[in-house]
């Protein structure tokens, strides 16, 4: 196989002058030579040499990864396209949504009128509901809200979230079975109960429409904005766990060349079963949080505005603050870990019943995230005439590379088959990636009471795992062998192993694919400075020996 960096040196140059030569004409990479001539100076007069190198290779790492990470070209893709059987996919029972869907009105507003009150004049609706419709996996709903108030918003997720900005969510009975859709609605009502004396003098009270019928709630969605003129065709953008500018850019220079964006926001909300005992704990931990809530504001309570902010910076309160604060964090962690549940496995029997559990909770989890693609999709061909659907491109980025396969599968049995994907820091084998990775938080907790899983026990569960997930990219990810496929890989990966990236590549049939000599994070920094490299990729691999997209098979 051959690879070139990606600033295409000359061939056949030996590796050292080629680096130099893609340096000097890389805009990125001579940024970073700047920042290196300034930082090391400062670090080499430090008398501390730990700092110093720590500094130059730190710099040096960050001015030559673009230049060290390499493009491998597909020569000859191995593997064999197919499709999943219609029983790959979790049955639901999609009935508790209907009630949710008939109780969701056109117009949703924050206040209501005061009982008794005849002369209240209503505002704007904050949500005017556009769609809502019910399908075999879940329930879509499309909202528009106030011009201004999208302006506002705008601004706020550009500077945030790279632009995601929802106007569509898909609820799935899984994610309203999830105990925490009660208590928010609880809290809502709690927070509408509360005096408030400038809405009462206006004739109006707080309404909670919104959390009741759960608007936002679900799978997040960017439908695109209107679209004008001829347009180059549909992305299906599904993100990381956390939209962010890095991978936005690589979105927004295909939006700037005419396509079409559908966003689709990760879902991680993956549990198994909680330990009942555990579960009981749940009521006790939920007065502490709200009892360290009511200490925070009793400490301030009946100071003047003045006198509450002198308050602060005594010493003493800030200690106090502190402490109370910390201890609360703690204990909405704890009760965050106890509804994800836990995997006991200590010997093979509770191995294997351990990875069935886990098989099915992703599958569920994937599942989910695959149906919400396929009816947004579907949402733009029937009611979005201004939306082309083909040519269609699949990128995701970090958990949305995961669920990418199976998204995949999902168009293509529904109709919406892709005619090419970029996969950016993805992998194969959940159970592997859940036990590894080094994302705080984001794992299940697989153990033995308080002990490590033996290796027999974990062999067992990953063997069981891997024999009855559907949706896992080890199951769905050899269907996209024949599409054109380019990988964004971080060989120093441990967010997603590298490991499982580099199953992921073999599964694929051996794709394009641009390796960095980087981490997860610190790929992502990089996505900007590649960013016209993958929109070229995905152009010439929709557009073949000069026939549109749209004419060639699928």
């Amino acid at each position: 196989m051959h690879a070139r960096t990606l600033c295409k040196p000359v061939r056949r140059r030996p590796r050292c002058a080629a680096s130099v030569a893609c340096v000097l004409t890389n805009p990125e990479s001579l940024r970073q030579v700047f920042l290196v001539i300034m930082i090391v100076p400062m670090a080499a007069a430090t008398r501390f040499h730990f700092v110093w190198a720590s500094t130059v290779l730190s710099a040096c790492a960050l001015m030559l990864g673009g230049c060290f990470s390499e493009y491998h070209r597909a020569e000859g893709r191995t593997g064999r396209a197919g499709a999943l059987g219609a029983d790959a996919w979790p049955v639901v029972d999609i009935e508790p949504l209907r009630k949710v869907g008939r109780s969701t009105p056109r117009e949703i507003r924050s206040v209501a009128p005061a009982p008794g009150s005849s002369d209240a004049t209503l505002p704007p609706p904050d949500y005017t509901v556009e769609h809502n419709n019910l399908d075999p996996g879940g329930l879509l709903r499309v909202w528009s809200t106030a011009p201004e108030d999208d302006q506002l918003l705008a601004k706020f997720t550009d500077d945030l979230f790279g632009g995601f900005n929802p106007n569509a969510a898909y609820l799935t009975p899984r994610v309203l079975a999830d105990p925490t859709m009660a208590e928010d609605i609880a809290a809502a009502h709690k927070r509408a109960a509360m005096p408030d004396s400038l809405l009462r003098s206006k004739g109006l009270v707080p309404a909670t429409m919104e959390a009741d019928v759960m608007l936002r709630k679900g799978i997040s969605i960017q439908l695109p904005a209107e679209q004008t003129g001829a347009r180059a065709g549909l992305v299906v953008y599904l993100t990381s766990i956390i939209p962010n500018k890095y991978e936005a850019s690589v979105v927004n220079e295909l939006r700037e060349r005419g396509w079409a964006v559908l966003s689709i926001e990760a879902d991680t909300r993956l549990r198994v079963p909680a330990d009942p005992a555990d579960l009981a704990r749940i009521p006790g931990l939920q007065a502490q949080v709200e009892a360290d809530s009511e200490a925070l504001d009793a400490m301030i309570r009946d100071m003047e505005p003045g006198e509450a902010l002198k308050a602060w910076s005594d010493p003493a309160l800030q200690r106090r603050r502190t402490e109370i604060i910390k201890h609360q964090t703690q204990t909405m962690i704890e009760i965050h870990r106890i509804r994800k549940g836990r995997l006991e496995c200590c010997d093979e029997e509770s191995g294997r019943a351990a990875g069935i559990v886990l098989a099915g909770a992703v599958d569920e989890l994937i599942g989910d995230h695959a149906m919400a693609a396929s009816a947004a999709v579907r949402y733009l061909q029937q009611y979005r005439p201004d939306v082309p659907v083909r040519p269609l491109v699949l990128i995701g980025f970090s958990a949305g590379a995961l669920s990418a396969p199976a998204v995949s599968a999902r168009l293509a049995a529904d109709g919406f088959p892709a005619n090419a994907a970029v996969l950016v820091g993805g992998g194969a084998d959940l159970s592997t990636i859940l036990r590894e990775t080094e994302l705080v938080g984001s794992s299940i907790p697989i153990q033995c009471g308080d002990k490590p899983v033996s290796g027999r026990a974990w062999k067992a569960l990953n063997e069981a795992y891997q024999g009855h997930t559907r949706l896992d990219p080890l199951k769905t990810a050899p269907l996209m062998a024949e599409m054109p496929v380019l990988q964004v890989h971080a060989a120093w990966d441990s967010v997603v192993p590298a490991k499982t990236g580099r199953r992921l590549y073999e599964l694929l049939g051996r794709p394009d694919r641009i390796d960095y000599s980087l981490g997860h994070v610190s790929m992502f920094y990089k996505l900007p400075g590649v960013r016209g490299r993958i929109a070229d990729w995905v152009e010439s691999h929709v557009v073949r020996d000069g026939r549109p997209a749209d004419k060639l098979e699928p």
